[in-house]
C-alpha cells in the first residue's frame, strides 16, 4: 500500500482548516489516516502553520511522498532544505549554517515584500488624494460655467442684435450704391436722347436739302414745259386765221 503525506479538509464551511497527516492513499481526503503531523491555517495572513519536524524527517527517510501542497509548506518552512542536505549526508554544522544563511534570505525577501506593499500603499494613498481632489476641482469648474454661462447667452443674444445692425448698415449702403448708378444712368439717358436728337434734325436738315433738289428739276420741267405750251398756242393762233380764210372763201 502507498503512504503518502497530504492535507485533511477540517472546520467549517468557507473557513477551511487542515491537518497534515500521513494517510494511505487508498483512504478518502477526509477519512482515515495514520498519523498527524501538523496543521495548516490559509485563513491567517500570513498563514498559520504548525509541524512537527522530526516525525516528518522520519517519515521523509522511510520513502513517503508529500503532495505538492504539502510539500510547498515544508519549503516555505525550510524542511524541505534540510531533507536535501540530511540525503547529502552532510555534516550536522553545514546543516546549521545553511540554514542560517536561508532564514536570513526569507528575511530579506520578506523586508522587500513589507517596502514594496508599503510603496503600493503610499501610491494608492496619493490616488486616492488626486481622485478626491479631481471633483473638487470638476466642481469648482462646473460652477465657473455656471457663472460664465449667464454672460455666454447675453453675448450670444448680443451678438444677432450686432449682426441686424450690420445688415441694416450694409444693406443701406448696397441701396446707396444701387441709387448712384441708377442716377448716373438718369444722366447718361439725357445725353443719349440729345444725341439721338441731335442725328434727327440733322435728319430734318437734309431733308428739305433733298426735297429742294427735287423741287429744282420739277420747276426746270415746268420751265421746260411752259415755252412748249406757248409753242403750241402759237401754232393755234397761227393755224386759226388758216381756218378763217379757208371758211371765207368757202
Amino acid at each position: 500500500m502507498a503512504v503518502r503525506m497530504r492535507l485533511r479538509r477540517m472546520g467549517r464551511k468557507k473557513k477551511p482548516f487542515y491537518r497534515i497527516v500521513v494517510a494511505e492513499s487508498k483512504f478518502a481526503r477526509d477519512g482515515r489516516f495514520i498519523e498527524a503531523l501538523g496543521y495548516y491555517n490559509p485563513m491567517t495572513k500570513p498563514a498559520d502553520v504548525n509541524l512537527k519536524e522530526e516525525r516528518i524527517l522520519h517519515w521523509l527517510s522511510n520513502g513517503v511522498q508529500p503532495s505538492t501542497t504539502v510539500k510547498n509548506i515544508l519549503q516555505d518552512k525550510g524542511l524541505w532544505l534540510k531533507w536535501d542536505l540530511m540525503k547529502q549526508n552532510a555534516d550536522p554544522e553545514k546543516i546549521e549554517a545553511e540554514m542560517k544563511k536561508w532564514q536570513e534570505e526569507k528575511a530579506l525577501k520578506q523586508k522587500r515584500m513589507e517596502l514594496e506593499k508599503a510603496q503600493k500603499a503610499k501610491e494608492t494613498k496619493k490616488t486616492e488624494k488626486t481622485e478626491e481632489k479631481e471633483p473638487v476641482k470638476e466642481e469648482v469648474k462646473a460652477e465657473k460655467a455656471a457663472e460664465e454661462a449667464p454672460k455666454a447667452a447675453v453675448a450670444v443674444e448680443e451678438a444677432p442684435q450686432e449682426e441686424a445692425q450690420e445688415a441694416e448698415k450694409q444693406a443701406v449702403k448696397e441701396d446707396v450704391k444701387e441709387e448712384a448708378p441708377k442716377e448716373e444712368a438718369k444722366e447718361e439717358a439725357p445725353k443719349e436722347e440729345a444725341k439721338e436728337e441731335a442725328p434727327k434734325e440733322e435728319a430734318k436738315e437734309e431733308a428739305p436739302k433733298e426735297e429742294a433738289k427735287e423741287e429744282a428739276p420739277k420747276e426746270e420741267a415746268k420751265k421746260e414745259a411752259a415755252p412748249e405750251a406757248t409753242s403750241e398756242t402759237e401754232t393755234k393762233e397761227e393755224a386759226a386765221p388758216e381756218e378763217d380764210a379757208a371758211k371765207k372763201d368757202a
